[in-house]
């Protein structure tokens, strides 16, 4: 795998990069046993292997820090937008039909399967609304993060110059 990236580095091969996050991908996967499913295996290799690209990137000049910070913000929630809609996903699957399934069974059996029968209807009703919000939500994340990193740049570049103020005064 280290030539890959070496490859990938000097773009001897292009896409090289992509061939490396599958093959990262299938290593995570493959060594995991079973911890980690084929979806979660790609967001990290994504994660490591789009962390050494800006970097290279940033490197060679091919794109200023400000530029790599935004695409860093973008993949982050990206990835994290998949992982929370997972989770609702299963949610509405599994965890709606099993409390369904509880409250009806405080009334008798008969009303553990109605429960369970309702807990499966509304979570296919939450389903969609449920993993629209988790969008909207981490669009507004992710244009609070940039805002934040600009506001700490712009502070930070008002202390270096005070400092530097400071220094040459």
């Amino acid at each position: 795998m280290a030539e890959l990236v070496d490859l990938a580095i000097t773009k001897k091969i292009p896409n090289a990069f992509d061939a490396l996050r599958l093959l990262n991908a299938a290593s995570i996967f493959a060594s995991s046993d079973g911890a980690v499913d084929t979806e979660q295996a790609a967001i990290i290799s994504d994660k490591t292997v789009s962390g050494m690209q800006l970097a290279y990137a940033v490197g060679k000049g091919e794109i200023t820090a400000d530029e790599a910070v935004d695409v860093a913000i973008d993949r982050a929630t990206a990835a994290a937008t998949t992982v929370i809609q997972k989770a609702v996903s299963y949610a509405c699957d599994v965890a709606c039909p099993a409390i369904g399934e509880k409250i009806g069974m405080v009334f008798s059996p008969a009303g553990a399967a109605i429960g369970r029968t309702v807990g499966i209807a509304v979570g296919m009703k939450l389903k969609t609304p449920a993993q629209e919000l988790v969008k909207k939500g981490m669009k507004l994340v992710k244009s609070l993060a940039k805002t934040v990193c600009e506001k700490l740049k712009e502070g930070a570049a008002s202390i270096a110059t005070k400092i530097w103020s400071f220094i040459t005064a």
